[in-house]
């Protein structure tokens, strides 16, 4: 496989009793991609606590896989939302699009955005990590950074991190060159520690 994450941003439900085709070869495939060192991001099934303990919901529940849930409009995991997700993220624009399945497309969105900030700023090659290690450390690697953004015990995600991260300062930069392409570096890096 030639990518770097994939968003999942639908469940599917399954149990030990009721044996499932789909969710078999949806399991089988989502291990395939975790072999390939995939960053796999799926949604949280927005069912409260309407499911059964003994189903399983793909892809949320697969290991490896970033579990991401909505957020309501304070920040605190939305009411329909199952309980055991890892993490939390926005999960609404305006009045149209809410729930899970757009917090997950974030959550993967940010992710391809730390990778491509780890490429630009010459993050590896600072810390002399071979090309060939670099797809073989990224889920360690981005969880460690998510867990930098998380906010107390609460799982939310602050993808910005205003009071930690300056990276906001170079948002409007009209003009890149050494200075504010390395300001922008430093920036990063925290988040990539």
């Amino acid at each position: 496989m030639k990518v770097d994450v994939i968003s999942m941003s639908w469940t599917i439900k399954g149990s030990a009793d009721r044996p499932n085709p789909e969710f078999q070869d949806l399991e089988a495939a989502i291990k395939r991609a975790r072999k390939e060192n995939i960053l796999m991001f799926g949604s949280a099934a927005d069912q409260g606590n309407h499911i059964a303990s003994f189903e399983r919901i793909l892809p949320g529940d697969a290991e490896g896989v970033f579990h991401i849930g909505a957020a309501d409009s304070s920040g605190n995991l939305d009411r329909h939302v199952e309980r055991k997700v890892q993490y939390i993220l926005p999960g609404g624009i305006g009045d149209k699009y809410q729930g899970s399945s757009v917090a997950t497309a974030v959550g993967a969105g940010l992710t391809a955005l730390i990778l491509h900030c780890a490429e630009i700023t010459g993050f590896y090659e600072k810390h002399k990590i071979d090309k060939s290690k670099r797809k073989a450390i990224r889920e360690v690697a981005m969880r460690k950074i998510w867990e930098n953004m998380l906010e107390g015990k609460d799982r939310y995600v602050y993808p910005v991190g205003r009071d930690r991260f300056q990276v906001d300062k170079y948002s409007s930069t009209s003009v890149w060159n050494n200075e504010t392409y390395q300001g922008f570096s430093d920036s990063v890096e925290p988040m990539l520690m």
